[in-house]
Parts: C-alpha cells; sequence; structure tokens
C-alpha cells in the first residue's frame, strides 16, 4: 500500500519539489518495492527525504527517477546481501547534497560539507568535523557516552538547538 500511495503523490503533483515521506522514527512504516522496480519518473522533484526498507529499494529509486534531485537523504532499516540484479549505472550530476544512514547498521554516508539541519544516531565512533547546518541531533549507543564525547559534539555543532540522547546504560 505504502509505494502505491508514494507513487500516486509522485504522478499526481507534477509541480512536487519538495517531498518528505515518513519519519526518522524507527518504527514508522518504510517504503519497500518487494517485487519489481517501480515506474517512477519525477522531472521536477528537487529534495527527497525518504525511509526505506532494504538498500536495493534505494538502487531501484536511484535509477533515472529523479534526474533533477539536488538533495536526498534515505534512511534504510536494512543493508544486507541480495541476489538480485540491479542495473543502475546511471550518475547524478545535479545531486549536490547526499545522506544515506542505517538505525540496525548504524552506517551513515553523506557529501561534506554536510548540508541537512539534522543529523541522526551518532554514535561513541563519530568522526570529528564541523557541521555548520545541523540544528538537531540525535545520540545513539548501547555505551555511555563518555565526557570528552559530549565535548566534541559541542565543537563539532556550533549552532546546534536540539540535542536528543538515546543511550541503553548509565
Amino acid at each position: 500500500m505504502i509505494p502505491i500511495i508514494f507513487t500516486y503523490i509522485l504522478t499526481t503533483f507534477k509541480n512536487l519539489h519538495y517531498l518528505k515521506f515518513g519519519s526518522s522514527s524507527i518504527s514508522y512504516p518504510r517504503l519497500s518495492f518487494y517485487i519489481t522496480r517501480p515506474f517512477i519518473i519525477s522531472l521536477n522533484l528537487l529534495e527527497l527525504y525518504i525511509n526505506l526498507e532494504y538498500f536495493t529499494n534505494y538502487l531501484y529509486l536511484c535509477n533515472k527517477c529523479f534526474n533533477q534531485l539536488h538533495t536526498f537523504y534515505v534512511n534504510i532499516l536494512r543493508i544486507q546481501f541480495s541476489n538480485q540484479i540491479i542495473n543502475n549505472t546511471e550518475k547524478s550530476s545535479k545531486l549536490k547534497c547526499f545522506s544515506l544512514s542505517s538505525k540496525i547498521g548504524q552506517c551513515h554516508i553523506y557529501t561534506y560539507p554536510y548540508q541537512l539541519e539534522y543529523y541522526d544516531m551518532i554514535t561513541n565512533n563519530f568522526l570529528d568535523g564541523i557541521f555548520k547546518c545541523v540544528r538537531k541531533i540525535l545520540l545513539f549507543d548501547e555505551y555511555p557516552f563518555e565526557h570528552e564525547f559530549i565535548f566534541q559534539i559541542s565543537k563539532s555543532f556550533p549552532f546546534l538547538e536540539k540535542l536528543t540522547i538515546i543511550n541503553r546504560k548509565r
């Protein structure tokens, strides 16, 4: 049902420039194309923020679907091995800001300088950097955050407005 709604939105609103489909919550339903590749082409979409079930869904979406996209934020629940063959060799020359993250695999890949206003799921393994656009962050780890780590976060995010901390141990 969710893929149908997503496709319907893109085909109905022809002049849509910005779409945030879903929430950053791990329990929120995620878009997934279980059987076949979706036939979606959006000539006007510039920014897309989406939650997907599998990495293969991301590969499907990158294959000629959004030729004007300049900002693409994707959160993937499961990055796992797949025996599917996806012929995806297209490059997006307009893409300027990209973020790919996973809440289960705790993986985050992004363009630098990081252009998004939020950065989710930062763990104790966070590397240094200056993130001037980020206003909201979510710290998550199974192990306690140390004083030095919090100090590093304060230096890396000089314009932080909202901080959420999820820690499973004291």
